[in-house]
């Protein structure tokens, strides 16, 4: 994405807006960013910034210049050309005290030459040689003025999405990929229609928590869904206190890179009440019942609340575990980063306990054999103290559990 500043918007008299994409053949400008920084190895980031200002003049709309001039530096590899630690050098010379002259600080600088063995020259630059304005160009991409068009105009796309109160996604025939997609990102999401008909997802600025990484998902989302074939866009983006609406579809992919639809992610057969479909992370057997779990990272625990009860009151076995700062989030299962299934399956076996009667009528079908019953016990995470409640006892022959009936 584009720092807020380069972003460039158009607005139509019904009150909609555009990212601004620039033609992939209209090649000028970006002929002569790339030339700059081809010319510049070994050059620093502040010359060619430089440079980079006199293609300004004469230009329209200078956040163009910028905007491809940002996608080459990020693209670029820079080098830090210091043969002497910064830190330490300033260190040195800030023990020597101020240079109160131009002759005095020539002075210091040769005591420094002197003590790192390196050259007068050398100090000089490694004063601030740890600044980025200072880091010198290493190598820079082979890129085509035409792919760097239209990687300036994602930017733009991504940029302008990353202020958005919601998107709504439409007019995919692949949405089991899709939507595989939005979760292993982590976004918070709505399915509608029976079939599937549409995804509104929750834009970063409407969100719980972590807008800034909420936002880089959003835009690796956006990203890949110009990939399918026929997708709609539309959505509500928040600039200045005022809300816009945009409106998009897969006719822009021609200003767009290509991009390659991710492999898809297994994921379970959705929950459908009504006209709402919900997709859980995955299903879990406890005591031979599907349990629904669902990972969440940045919903609110009130979104929480009234989605669970929904989905529960349908009859449905479900559980959602977040990972994220949990002190926010009492009563929900919660895991600060990396998500516990054992916690997972231990807080199912307590919501949903046994059902008895099946519990036994597939014991008893089993039974004598020891060794299938543990098998069914273990794989179901139902603890030998439940035998008890069942008519069964364990007897201990040496090392050895038999499973007998109770007398």
């Amino acid at each position: 994405m584009f720092p807020a500043e380069l972003m460039v918007v158009r607005k139509a008299q019904d009150g909609t807006i555009r990212p601004l994409m620039i033609a992939p053949d209209h090649v000028d400008i970006a002929e002569k960013v790339i030339e700059i920084y081809r010319s510049s190895a070994g050059r620093t980031r502040k010359e060619i910034s430089k440079d980079i200002v006199t293609i300004e003049y004469g230009i329209k709309n200078p956040k163009i210049v910028r905007g491809l001039a940002l996608i080459m530096d990020r693209m670029s590899t820079f080098r830090n050309r210091s043969r002497v630690d910064s830190k330490q050098l300033r260190g040195f010379l800030f023990q020597m005290g101020p240079a109160v002259s131009p002759e005095e600080r020539q002075e210091k600088i040769a005591l420094a030459a002197e003590h790192f063995s390196v050259s007068p020259q050398d100090i000089e630059e490694a004063i601030y040689g740890d600044m980025d304005s200072e880091n010198v160009l290493d190598q820079c991409p082979s890129i085509t003025p035409e792919h760097l068009n239209r990687r300036y105009n994602l930017e733009q796309l991504t940029t302008l999405m990353y202020r958005s109160k919601f998107i709504e996604v439409s007019g995919i025939n692949n949405w089991y990929r899709f939507i595989s997609l939005i979760k292993r990102q982590g976004l918070v999401f709505e399915a509608q229609g029976n079939p599937l008909m549409s995804v509104r997802i929750d834009g970063p600025n409407s969100v719980f928590n972590n807008m800034e990484r909420y936002g880089s998902s959003m835009a690796r989302v956006v990203e890949r869904l110009t990939a399918f074939p026929g997708w709609k866009l539309h959505a509500e983006v928040e600039i200045k206190d005022r809300v816009y609406s945009v409106d998009l579809d897969s006719s822009i992919s021609y200003y767009l890179p290509e991009t390659d639809i991710e492999e898809e992610e297994a994921i379970p057969d959705p929950v459908v009440i009504g006209t709402r479909v919900f997709f859980p992370t995955r299903i879990i057997n406890v005591h031979g019942q599907d349990v629904y779990v669902d990972i969440v990272y940045h919903m609110s625990p009130e979104a929480i609340k009234r989605r669970d009860e929904m989905i529960r009151s349908s009859g449905i076995k479900w559980i959602t575990a977040v990972v994220g700062e949990c002190k926010k989030f009492q009563g929900v299962l919660c895991f600060r980063n990396r998500v516990d299934w054992d916690a997972i399956i231990a807080k199912a076996s307590e919501e949903y306990p046994a059902t008895t009667d099946a519990l036994r009528e597939e014991i008893d079908r089993l039974y004598p054999n020891t060794e299938a019953i543990l098998d069914l016990l273990d794989s179901r995470s139902i603890p030998l103290s439940h035998l008890e409640k069942i008519g069964y006892r364990i007897k201990w022959n040496g090392i050895l559990p038999e499973i007998v009936r109770s007398t």
